[in-house]
């Protein structure tokens, strides 16, 4: 299996600049999220696109992050833990609502232009520097399956997310089973030169993985 990757950005709805495509890491996660479709399939789909219809919508995430990680360390599981620190965090904020505390800063709700769920979280290490991970729900207009491949079409608008220092240089899809539950399955992880993304910026992502 191979994933590839392309950028385009856009700023006030005119070009800046189309990258070329590149390759990106296939995470050992998307076998095992691969297996529990087709168990979810069996005896209650009668087709793939079935399936899609039913759970894609609710269940698959892009996420994007600053590529902040330890010397040594590696980067893709880091940012796998940041995702699922995120969306535990996010779980425990909306249980609690008004008396949620936590050391890490939170914000969520929809899109303006497309009503999807978005996160932004900002991870503060332990010298106080802050990260900036941003979250956005995946929807059935994005997702495209074929027989050898299966795209997605992303694209953070102008004005999102609602912050003006957003420094971009990694990313990953993600899903999360069951569905509702903040158990994180990594599919992909990328990484790129650093983007910084202003509220007057459009970025489309676009995403295959060939089987």
């Amino acid at each position: 299996m191979e994933g590839r990757f392309q950028d385009t950005l856009y700023k006030k709805n005119q070009l800046l600049r189309r990258n070329t495509w590149k390759k990106n890491k296939i995470y050992r996660d998307f076998n095992l999220i691969l297996a529990r479709i087709i168990h979810d399939m069996i005896g209650h789909y009668d087709s793939l696109s079935d399936w899609n219809s039913n759970k894609l919508e609710n269940g698959f995430f892009i996420a994007i992050g600053p590529r902040s990680f330890e010397p040594g360390s590696d980067p893709v599981a880091t940012f796998k833990d940041r995702i699922k620190e995120m969306e535990i965090l996010l779980k425990k904020a909306s249980e609690e609502g008004k008396n949620f505390q936590s050391h890490h800063q939170i914000q969520y709700g929809q899109t303006k232009e497309s009503q999807k769920r978005e996160i932004l979280y900002t991870y503060i290490d332990e010298q106080g520097q802050k990260h900036k991970y941003y979250s956005l729900m995946l929807t059935l207009d994005d997702i495209h399956i074929s027989e050898n491949q299966l795209s997605i079409e992303a694209s953070l608008e102008q004005g999102n997310p609602k912050t003006k220092d957003l420094s971009i240089s990694e990313f990953g899809i993600y899903t999360k089973y069951p569905p509702g539950s903040p158990n994180v399955f990594l599919l992909n992880y990328g990484h790129h030169s650093e983007i910084q993304k202003d509220n007057d910026i459009t970025l489309t992502r676009k995403i295959e993985f060939i089987f």
